[in-house]
């Protein structure tokens, strides 16, 4: 889950700067590799999740949409494009980013019949929070003052979905230890059952 929380920060932050004065730019959080990060961290729970297959094509489409962005964007493609064409690919990134946060979610959800609380209410609170910051920066472009505002407080949401991430790889670490300490236990109980069980048969 560690990976996963790494995976989203990779891909909820963005930090691009130039590579030349005709508009080749780079990312160094590129938003592909955190989906990759996403996808190996989440590979271990596959089984306990019916809308695994509904997950791993979001994020299959995630990639693959935000590595053809990143391509482009480092060869200069997209500083060519019009402000428009570049606003509906930046849209449509950020729908991808909603949309693989909320399956994530919904896989969460299907742990937690088995595993208990794992933090899918507050996760699923925090997603609705961040996707009106989202898309709210877009209908106040041209406010500055707003639009800040909402990146701002997006950037809060970020941080705190994390959070959630981390304290939700904490319970499955914890969950995992008792997992182990009871089979330890058990198996020593089953060895001792067994050694009385043929010291009668000596006596």
């Amino acid at each position: 889950m560690y990976r996963v929380m790494i995976g989203y920060l990779f891909v909820l932050f963005d930090i691009v700067f130039k590579l030349t004065e005709a508009g080749n730019k780079a990312d160094l959080f590129p938003d592909f590799i955190g989906f990759l990060l996403i996808f190996w961290g989440m590979w271990g729970f596959r089984k306990e999740s019916a809308g695994w297959k509904r997950f791993v094509i979001g994020i299959s489409v995630a990639f693959v949409y935000t590595y053809v962005a990143y391509i482009l964007d480092m060869f200069g493609v997209l500083y060519k494009l019009s402000d428009i064409a570049n606003m509906a690919i930046s849209v449509v990134s950020d729908l991808l980013k909603m949309i693989s946060i909320l399956l994530f979610i919904n896989v969460i959800k299907d742990m937690e019949k088995k595993r208990g609380n794992l933090q899918s209410v507050k996760m699923t609170m925090i997603w609705r929070i961040m996707f009106v910051c989202y898309f709210a920066q877009y209908l106040f472009i041209t406010v500055q003052q707003v639009e800040i505002a909402f990146f701002l407080f997006s950037k809060l949401c970020v941080f705190t979905f994390l959070f959630y991430i981390f304290t939700t790889g904490n319970l499955l670490s914890m969950q995992k230890k008792n997992q182990m300490n009871n089979s330890k236990n058990g198996n020593i109980s089953k060895y001792a059952g067994n050694f009385n069980k043929q010291k009668k048969q000596g006596k």
